[in-house]
Parts: structure tokens; C-alpha cells; sequence
């Protein structure tokens, strides 16, 4: 004869037992995005992986990086609102049953390296802009693909890590 289980009820272990058992709860569940908040941190912008060998730059990086990370999501709230997941663009077919609910870090990169290439593909005076003003045309009315001529200094002068 099997024996029941019997479930332990849940425990939220909290330093001020006079705190709303709902400002416990929402504290709770906000924790969810303090771990994805470091793990974007970490993996996408490589806080604490940065090789610098000054002792002034070595504590001086991962805060440089938060700060950066900070203002870049400042920059995402006040341009696009709170929780806006339309300007991640087009989902790919197994994301479109069920959309994200915010833009996610991946999201906000791949659409801040696109507005710099944008940026620096118009404001540089270069001759093929001069020659083909179908490509700026495309740049303008925000048809990319595989027209941006990326160069080997490009990516050196604009790489991430």
C-alpha cells in the first residue's frame, strides 16, 4: 500500500517579520529578474571578463559595464515604454504563439548595433554613398540585410568585448 505525499507548504524566509505578506511576496517573485538581470549581465556583456591588468581599471571595469548595462536599459524605457516588445521586430515562427512580454538585453544590442551601422553608414562621406544612392535610399527607409559594406576596421573599432 502506497503512503501519501504530503507537500511541505512553501517558506519565504524574510529579516523583518512585520513587512505585508504582499510586499514579501512581490519581493519574491522581483527576484526573477535580479537573476536574469545578472545572468545578461554577465554572458552578454561580460561584466567581470574584461582583460585590463591597471589596479585602478580592475575595480573600475564591472561597475563601468553596470553602468552601462543601466543606462542602457534607461534608454530603452524612455524610447520605447515600459514593457514594449514591438521594436524586437519580427518574431521567428515558434516566437509569434506566444510574444515576449519586454525586450530582452539580446534585443536592445542587436537594435543599438543597428542604429549605430545606420548612423555611421549616413553620416560617413565615403564614395559608394556618393555612387549608389539606392543604398542610402535602403538605409533611410530602414531596408537592411546584406548591403552594409562591413569593413574589418568596423568591427575592430566597434566591437563589444
Amino acid at each position: 500500500m502506497a503512503t501519501p505525499c504530503i507537500a511541505s507548504p512553501p517558506i519565504c524566509l524574510v529579516s523583518d517579520p512585520s513587512l505585508p505578506v504582499a510586499q514579501v511576496l512581490q519581493a519574491y517573485f522581483y527576484r526573477w529578474e535580479i537573476e536574469v538581470d545578472q545572468k545578461d549581465e554577465k554572458d552578454l556583456l561580460g561584466v567581470g571578463q574584461a582583460q585590463v591588468w591597471s589596479e585602478v581599471a580592475v575595480p573600475r571595469q564591472p561597475a563601468f559595464h553596470v553602468a552601462a548595462f543601466a543606462a542602457l536599459l534607461v534608454a530603452a524605457v524612455q524610447a520605447f515604454g515600459l514593457n514594449n516588445p514591438a521594436p524586437a521586430g519580427r518574431l521567428p515562427l515558434w516566437r509569434r504563439r506566444q510574444p515576449p512580454r519586454r525586450l530582452s538585453v539580446a534585443h536592445l544590442l542587436a537594435h543599438l548595433r543597428q542604429e549605430i551601422e545606420e548612423y555611421e553608414t549616413l553620416s560617413s562621406p565615403n564614395r559608394r554613398r556618393r555612387q549608389r544612392p539606392q543604398f542610402r535610399n535602403d538605409a533611410l527607409g530602414a531596408h537592411f540585410g546584406k548591403k552594409f559594406p562591413i569593413t574589418t576596421r568596423a568591427l575592430l573599432s566597434h566591437a563589444w568585448t
